[in-house]
Order: structure tokens, then sequence, then C-alpha cells
């Protein structure tokens, strides 16, 4: 039975019928595109590194807009792109948030990151986004403006920390969300809870 799901599988992807859609379809096709590619293709490299990725689908867009984040511990960004659903081959537009630092707007390698979904003090053009800026020991809080389609400094989310690597977000049905850091110096999870009015305990 294994030998023959086997050679169905091989002769499937003989025939390019397992094959995925394409990154980059002119001059050649590529599946996948990285650091190299992007430098042959655009001109220029969009990563040092990558890291952390999050998704979500927007509020209130028509077609479905989805918004993409992805962290760049070498170059000390994020790297964020507007997607419409049903053409996620191709992105509408690619910007960046950052560079290195200590200072508003700035990273010290960025690792994970997440996009809370909650809807703070009425703003509903607004996500926020959670950042584990690692080497500058804190949780930077960042805001997503859908009008603008541009991603603003907010504030910092707990204190403490050293070396924090992850973080993770869960929406709660009453408003807010619960925030989780994991840090790599203190080896050790923090559990924070946010509320509608983006306050924090």
């Amino acid at each position: 039975m294994k030998i023959i799901f086997i050679w169905v599988l091989l002769l499937k992807i003989m025939q390019g019928a397992l094959d995925p859609a394409p990154f980059i379809t002119d001059p050649v096709v590529m599946q996948r595109a990285g650091y190299d590619s992007t430098e042959v293709y655009f001109e220029r490299r969009l990563f040092g590194d990558t890291y952390g990725i999050a998704f979500t689908r927007l509020r209130n867009t028509s077609p479905q807009g989805e918004l993409m984040l992805i962290s760049d511990p070498v170059w000390h960004r994020i790297v964020y792109m507007y997607l419409q659903e049903g053409t996620r081959q191709e992105a509408d537009w690619i910007r960046a948030y950052g560079g290195f630092g200590s200072g508003v707007g700035q990273f010290d390698k960025p690792c994970g990151l997440c996009i809370d979904t909650t809807i703070y003090s009425g703003a509903n053009n607004e996500y926020t986004i959670y950042v584990a800026d690692k080497c500058n020991n804190r949780v930077v809080r960042l805001k997503y403006n859908m009008e603008q389609e541009l991603i603003e400094n907010a504030d910092l989310i707990g204190s403490g920390f050293s070396q924090p690597k992850d973080v993770a977000c869960v929406v709660k049905s009453s408003g807010g969300a619960y925030v989780v850091v994991i840090e790599q110096g203190n080896n050790r999870l923090s559990l924070y809870e946010t509320y509608s009015d983006e306050s924090y305990s």
C-alpha cells in the first residue's frame, strides 16, 4: 500500500499537480524567494534574517485585506506588507519599521511578535502589535493604522525583562487580551492582561 501511494505521489509531482503557486513567474518560475532572489529581482535584499511572523485579516476591508509582519533581528526592524485575500502571491505594498538603537522606533534584535485584534478605546481602524525587543530587554507595543497604512510607536508593556525572546497574545471576548512573554535571560514566562482602555496588569 505504501509503495502504491509513493508512486501516485511521484506521478502527481511529475505532472505538476502538487506544485504550489509560484512566487515569481518572470523570467523564470520560482516557488520561494530568499534574500538572494529578492536582491536579483527587486534589486535589494528585503531581510538580513528573519525570526518571527504574524498574520491577520483586517476589519472592514473589501476585498478582504490581510496584514503580515516579519521580524528581522539582523537589520533591527519589522517588515510588514498588505495582501488581498485570493492574491497571496502578490503584496500591494511592502514597508519596514525600525532601525538599530534603543530609542522610540528602534530595536536591538527584535525577535517574536504578535498581533492583538482587540479594539482599544473605540479605535476600530487600529491593530496592536507586540514585539519582543530582545537586546533592549523590553516588549514594545506598536499600532498599525489601517487608514494611513503605517506602523507607529505606542509604548512599552511590562518591565524587568532580560532578553525577551518571544511574545504571544490571546484576545478576550470581554475586551482586551492576555499577553505572554518568554524571556531567555530570566528563563521565565510572564503573563499580562490588557484592558479595553489599553491599561494592563
